[in-house]
Order: structure tokens, then sequence, then C-alpha cells
């Protein structure tokens, strides 16, 4: 049985219907819940060329930086950056919301702890 894809507007329909969050850059993104909040894994894969040959280094376009901001619809306790341990700062959004923003190099990951 073949298997149906679905398409990035769908997704982003039930992302943005479901989730407390909305994740803007042009990042890649994995979500989970946890028991006190959400967990969140963001991804900047633009920006880096790997080579074919093993030996060769990939190459790295420090231009590729991307801004993201995670705009939070609800009340957000903490935000932490899981894998150095820092606290994030969270700012009051436009439309009154909370909103944590950070530059994500090529090739980097950040893994956020949020906890309502």
């Amino acid at each position: 049985m073949a298997g149906t894809a679905a398409s990035h507007s769908l997704v982003q329909g039930l992302a943005d219907r479901f989730l407390p969050f909305r994740i803007e850059g042009d990042v890649q993104s994995l979500v989970n819940r946890t028991p006190t909040g959400w967990l969140l894994m963001v991804v900047n894969n633009r920006g880096i060329t790997k080579a074919l040959h093993v030996d060769r280094a990939e190459a790295v376009d420090p231009a590729a930086t991307q801004r993201v901001g995670v705009a939070c619809r609800g009340r957000v306790a903490a935000a932490t950056e899981l894998i150095d341990g820092d606290q994030l700062r969270l700012e009051r959004s436009e439309d009154g919301g909370q909103i944590l923003r950070f530059d994500l190099p090529p090739g980097e990951i950040r893994l956020i702890a949020i906890e309502e």
C-alpha cells in the first residue's frame, strides 16, 4: 500500500492550529510534548556544503546565519537552552505574547525546553 505525503501547507496549518508557538526563520524544527511544556530542536541546514570526498572539509558560509524567532501564544514560565544550560530571555511580542529570538549559525542546532 502506497503512502500519501502530507503537503507543506497542511502540516503548517496543523502546526498553527495545535502548537502554542510559531517558529520564524528558514530553519527545520522538531517538536516534542513534555510533562511540563515542550522540547524544541531547531536546525539551520543553510550554508553548509559537504564535499563528496571524506578527505575534504565541508564549506561553511557564515552569511547563512538565520535569525530565529519562537513566538509563543500562551504564557511561558521559562525557556532554557539545554546544550549549554543557558536561560533564554523572552521578549514581549507585538501581539502581546512572548517571543524568543536568537541567531543560529550554519549547521548549528538549538535544543530548547519551553516550560509552561
